[in-house]
């Protein structure tokens, strides 16, 4: 009855279990020991010593030392027939066994193979981890180098850049101071040249028709020049912050007959069609400069649409006044719209040899609308042509601007 009821115990856990003796002779094995161990049938196992399927062999002595002396439990490997180890978690517990009662050991084994492949496997996968840490460290340092070189090597180039500006603004100043020495020396002798040829010409006895037509051609181009060495030296006087610009209230009815008179010598003068309103408000502007400003558009206009009108209006919106020339030529490139009022650019180079002009016409517009506190915009008109439109405060605003200020210090 004591045995069945020991056989009836062990044969009915799924996880291996024995009973061996003091000695460790087994007299029990359940069918997961036989399962595991890869033995069967039972009777090859019984009467067998525990070292034999149990690793390591030589520490079996101890367990079952310590087992009767109260139980042990510990990782072992159970040995299948084929030598294949199967690692488990046996547990020893002494009992009384046999009809004497003689003091044997009870065991069973929890098999921890998926425990240990899933144990192989995380430490695999950390492994991996790290040496992907390991690898993401390295390529950081190497990152970081690269990035330190890649900022020295800009830094590098800023400064050779900001050197190189300095430079460029250097030479920039000292071609200017140039240009404005020799305009400077050049105005002199002009003025002399023009003199003396305006006193030949004043004798019209004196001199043959073929001699005059060709000072009068050396006067044209004298009077050309000098106009040229002038519009340097008001850029340079513009650049330096040291031009003469006093915005007043003026009369742009006045403007518009000084400029008439100053274009007669200018061919296609007759084309010019000035519509300006009677009762115009006076313009907060520099008589001189908006003077050149006028000229240099219509002289444009002039030169680049050489067939049909060229229409001068005028007139005030918004509270401010504008002044607009509009041609009627081929208009200009949308590429060029905005580099037109670059110094030295010219929206047709090829014009060069049939069109007098440097590129400074429209910059020195600009230049002289900005010091009066205007403003300019091109555009190609819808029916064809260029229109340039000029805007500048209006004297009227002005002067009720400050008699307002003067009327609110009044009342404080």
């Amino acid at each position: 009855l004591e045995y069945q009821k020991y056989a009836r115990l062990v044969e009915s856990l799924a996880e291996p279990a024995f009973i061996c003796s003091a000695e460790g002779i087994l007299h029990m094995v359940n069918p997961a020991f036989l399962q595991v161990c890869g033995t069967a049938p039972e009777a090859r196992v019984l009467k067998q010593p525990l070292q034999r399927f149990i690793q390591p062999s030589q520490a079996v002595a101890s367990m079952l030392q310590a087992g009767l002396s109260g139980g042990w439990s510990g990782e072992v490997t159970l040995q299948r027939a084929d030598g294949t180890p199967v690692p488990v978690m046996l547990s020893l517990r002494p009992l009384l066994w046999g009809r004497r009662e003689r003091l044997a050991l009870a065991g069973t084994a929890h098999d921890l193979s998926e425990i240990k492949r899933q144990q192989a496997a995380l430490q695999a996968a950390y492994e991996q981890v790290a040496s992907a840490h390991a690898e993401l460290g390295r390529m950081n340092l190497i990152l970081e180098e690269r990035v330190a070189e890649k900022t020295a090597s800009l830094t590098e180039a800023y400064t050779r850049l900001e050197r190189q500006n300095l430079a460029l603004q250097n030479l920039d100043r000292l071609k200017s101071d140039f240009v404005s020495l020799v305009s400077h020396e050049l105005r002199a002798p002009l003025t002399n040249i023009n003199a003396g040829i305006e006193l030949l010409l004043a004798r019209p006895r004196s001199l043959p028709s073929s001699a005059r037509r060709t000072l009068q051609l050396v006067q044209a181009e004298i009077r050309r020049l000098t106009h040229f060495i002038e519009t340097i030296l008001d850029l340079s006087a513009l650049d330096a912050g040291r031009a003469p610009v006093y915005p007043a209230p003026l009369d742009v009815h006045a403007i518009a007959s000084a400029i008439q008179r100053q274009m007669t010598h200018l061919p296609g003068a007759g084309r010019v069609r000035w519509n300006f309103p009677p009762a115009l408000p006076d313009f907060l502007a520099d008589e001189r400069a908006l003077t050149s400003v006028l000229f240099h558009l219509v002289d444009n206009a002039l030169k680049y649409a050489p067939d049909g009108p060229v229409e001068v209006s005028a007139g005030a919106q918004e509270g401010r006044g504008w002044l607009s020339v509009r041609d009627h030529g081929p208009g200009i490139a949308e590429a060029d719209l905005p580099l037109l009022f670059t110094r030295f650019f010219r929206a047709r180079p090829s014009d060069s040899q049939t069109v007098y002009g440097h590129g400074l016409g429209l910059y020195m517009v600009q230049r002289l609308l900005e010091a009066m506190n205007g403003t300019i915009r091109v555009e190609n008109h819808p029916e064809g042509g260029a229109c340039f439109t000029c805007w500048l405060p209006l004297a009227q605003e002005e002067e009720t601007g400050e008699e307002h200020e003067l009327e609110n210090s009044g009342r404080g």
